[in-house]
């Protein structure tokens, strides 16, 4: 069996992909989706629990919400990226820089 959820509900959502730059890729960095006040985090983990894994990409809710400030990066050897008013309702993707 296959079940589908198409519910249609016009909320808006932003999803974040990103591409490291060393082995580990993205693993561990943290993203926070930043409209107004409200600070929004979620982070890069391969896994949740046994023999199982997870998407690499964070997905972020956003409600009535259609637009972003800004999608902070905080890659896991302490760089910083910065995406200023992104696209909502589509996949964002962030490479990390060489800096």
């Amino acid at each position: 069996r296959l079940l589908r959820n198409d519910q249609q509900s016009d909320h808006h959502w932003l999803r974040v992909r990103l591409i490291g730059n060393g082995p580990r890729d993205a693993i561990g960095a943290v993203v926070e989706v930043r409209r107004g006040d409200e600070v929004q985090p979620g982070s890069i983990a391969p896994t949740r629990s046994y023999l199982s894994q997870s998407e690499s990409l964070v997905t972020f809710g956003l409600g009535d919400g259609s637009k972003v400030d800004e999608v902070v990066v905080h890659w896991s050897g302490g760089q910083t990226q910065t995406v200023t008013n992104p696209p909502v309702d589509e996949v964002l993707i962030v490479t990390q820089d060489d800096n």
